[in-house]
């Protein structure tokens, strides 16, 4: 536990002599950690556990546009009973589904 303690304060004294260096080490630390996060992340949501869907590839998120809402992007939620009117009237779609 000595070792530790002494090994901080060489540490604290070295970023108090060099603040410029140390700045610069925090940053390169925390790009290649956020680097690393940033493609496991996408590595381990793309490659190892992919949607679980039979046909994945044909999965289509629906967005509704709102002339009362004034954004561009439309809205992703509907309200039930639109919900209920797109499933009873769908002929183009194997099945649609609904989350909340």
């Amino acid at each position: 536990m000595n070792s530790i303690l002494q090994d901080f304060n060489y540490g604290l004294r070295g970023f108090r002599k060099q603040p410029a260096f140390a700045a610069l080490a925090i940053l390169a630390l925390a790009l290649g950690i956020g680097a690393a996060t940033t493609m496991f992340s996408v590595i381990d949501s793309v490659l190892l556990h992919p949607l679980p869907y039979v046909d994945a590839e044909g999965v289509v998120l629906m967005k509704i546009h709102d002339v009362t809402q004034h954004n561009d992007w439309g809205r992703a939620g509907y309200t039930v009973p639109e919900f209920l009117d797109y499933q009873q009237q769908n002929h183009v779609f194997d099945d649609v589904i609904g989350g909340g």
